[in-house]
């Protein structure tokens, strides 16, 4: 068997396992069980390559760079002309954004405390109302409080591999992230990330980033729904 089908079974493997998974993370009565998400080939937001930006430290790697069927694997950020590299391994399945973790690793392996046989990790997929209602709702009522809509939803997992086994890390464990946004944002207008997690708890996250092409904010451990908000 050469090199190239093992890459693509191995991905297809991955896709399967991110789409089976349920959009439980804002609420345990939300019974959403395989997200239907459609998977495309995506590479980051919009603009083209360019410079590259600095994240402060080397990134994590823990698994194949192989990409098919929009899971990514190393995760990038492109847009307006800049690259944003993300310094930890991960995997999402998306069509209209990209994620880009920016902190340096270092910092985040010791915040997290990982030790040996255990590296950084995080996943997402993009979900709308329809598969995650309860979520959705959240979001739109907390992009609401600042007299937003939202623009994309997309469900994030910060955690950590050990030897293979996927955990959540603790949300006291905080990674600085990247997301571009989406082509339909206007960028004349201001964006923000709402954040809705379990138990009901929402908030909007500060976006620390000048450039008016992405979104830039501190996003703690485990999982939990997403929205980009423009107000």
């Amino acid at each position: 068997m050469n090199l190239k089908l093992v890459k693509r079974l191995l991905t297809f493997a991955l896709t399967a396992a991110l789409i089976a998974m349920p959009l439980t993370a804002y609420a345990t009565t939300d019974t959403s069980s395989g997200d239907s998400t459609t998977a495309s080939t995506s590479t980051g937001g919009s603009g083209g390559g360019g410079s590259s930006s600095s994240s402060g430290g080397s990134s994590e790697s823990s698994g194949s760079s192989a990409t098919v069927a929009g899971v990514v694997s190393s995760p990038q950020v492109i847009a307006g002309g800049k690259v944003y590299k993300s310094t930890v391994s991960g995997a999402f399945i998306t069509q209209n954004i990209a994620i880009a973790v920016v902190a340096p690793a270092a910092e985040l392996r010791t915040q997290a405390g990982l030790g040996a046989g255990e590296s950084l990790y995080f996943k997402g997929w993009e979900f709308t109302a329809k598969q995650s209602p309860l979520a959705y709702q959240a979001l739109t009522d907390v992009a609401g409080s600042i007299g937003g809509n939202v623009l994309q939803c997309v469900e994030l997992n910060f955690g950590k591999m050990t030897f293979g086994k996927f955990a959540e890390l603790d949300e006291n464990v905080v990674s600085r992230t990247t997301i571009s946004l989406p082509k339909k944002a206007d960028k004349n207008k201001k964006h923000a990330l709402a954040r809705a997690a379990k138990g009901g708890k929402t908030q909007i996250l500060e976006n620390f980033s000048e450039d008016p092409n992405v979104i830039t904010a501190d996003i703690p451990g485990g999982a939990a729904a997403y929205a980009i908000v423009e107000y």
